[in-house]
């Protein structure tokens, strides 16, 4: 079966929950090997000696379709219906603390029919945290409930991501090594590097559920999500998944791989699978994009070499080939 058949199949898996068809489809569709392009610092050959790997905020990504999800207008209009109801209960409440909400929303100019839906949800939820924080009495039970129904669906408090998502970190992969463009723009015009990571060793984190894997497809289409009610199932992180792995076509030549960690507040991870070292062609300019001094530049590269032999990676130096578009392989060690 080929690999968007495939790809697809993991999604149906996503959608039903189904966490063993999800490894076991994972398994047979993830490169041996995956590649991690960065451009040289300090701290990142930092993270990179210590056994980890850096992660992102998908807010932080650089393509704002990235993780987009389109909802049918049946749906929205329904979740708008929902939204209207809680803002006309907040409204007509007597409950004191919920008065309060009601006067802070009507201060920030929430009813305005020019303010989008997205800021309307975001607004009410910011002020009704201001006013709950940590309490959890009973004085406190009709505040919670008037925003209840914003809490249920996820996509409308960001016009770009819903809150599970935001709440995750990412961190990005290949399937390449050889890429031209992905060392131009990752590896700062290849004076970078590109870590090979072995994903046998990947595979078992995946099983542990210390995080998930998914593969990226690449479309001219938004990612549709499914018209179905709001349910345990359709809030579920594991159902959302999907809107993880759809990006623009105009991204296809990354052969993306996601690593996606949910409910995240850490920027990094431990990630001790470095199987190989490739420096970019342009690696000896690394300094000139570095705000540390050439003295600790080069106390920093005697430490990743010294990490490298005594964890056997092996240091590959990229070379330019004359005679056609791809890379000559010299290992240093």
């Amino acid at each position: 079966m080929e690999l968007n058949a495939m790809k697809q199949l993991l999604i149906q898996a996503l959608k039903n929950l189904d966490y063993n068809s999800y490894l076991n489809i994972l398994s047979e569709i993830l490169p041996r090997k995956i590649y991690r392009y960065f451009d040289h610092s300090n701290k990142k050959l930092d993270l990179l000696i210590n056994n980890h790997i850096q992660l992102s905020s998908p807010l932080e990504f650089n393509d704002p379709y990235d993780s987009l999800a389109a909802f049918e207008k049946e749906v929205e209009n329904r979740y708008y219906g929902k939204i209207e109801f809680t803002i006309q209960k907040i409204l007509n409440s007597k409950d004191v603390k919920v008065q309060e909400l009601k006067k802070h929303i009507i201060e920030k100019n929430v009813l305005l029919s020019k303010v989008d839906w997205p800021d309307k949800i975001r607004i009410i939820k910011e002020e009704q945290q201001k006013l709950l924080g940590d309490n959890d009495g009973p004085e406190y039970i009709q505040l919670r409930s008037c925003v209840f129904r914003l809490n249920e669906f996820h996509g409308f408090n960001n016009p770009r991501l819903g809150d599970w998502v935001s709440d995750s970190k990412v961190c990005c992969f290949s399937a390449s090594k050889n890429n031209t463009l992905m060392w131009a723009h990752y590896g700062r015009m290849n004076s970078g590097l590109c870590i090979e990571y072995d994903t046998s060793k990947i595979i078992n984190d995946i099983n542990a559920e210390k995080y998930l894997f998914l593969p990226v497809i690449y479309s001219d289409q938004i990612y549709k999500d499914d018209p179905y009610p709001i349910s345990e199932k359709t809030c579920s992180l594991f159902w959302n998944l999907p809107q993880f792995m759809y990006k623009k076509d105009d991204w296809t030549y990354e052969q993306e791989w996601r690593l996606i960690i949910p409910n995240c507040k850490d920027d990094t991870l431990f990630f001790p699978y470095a199987k190989q070292i490739f420096l970019g062609t342009n690696f000896k300019n690394y300094n000139r994009y570095s705000n540390e001094s050439e003295t600790e530049q080069a106390e920093m590269l005697v430490k990743l070499f010294d990490f490298a032999r005594t964890n056997n990676i092996n240091v590959v130096r990229l070379k330019t080939n004359s005679q056609k578009y791809e890379f000559i392989e010299e290992q240093l060690l």
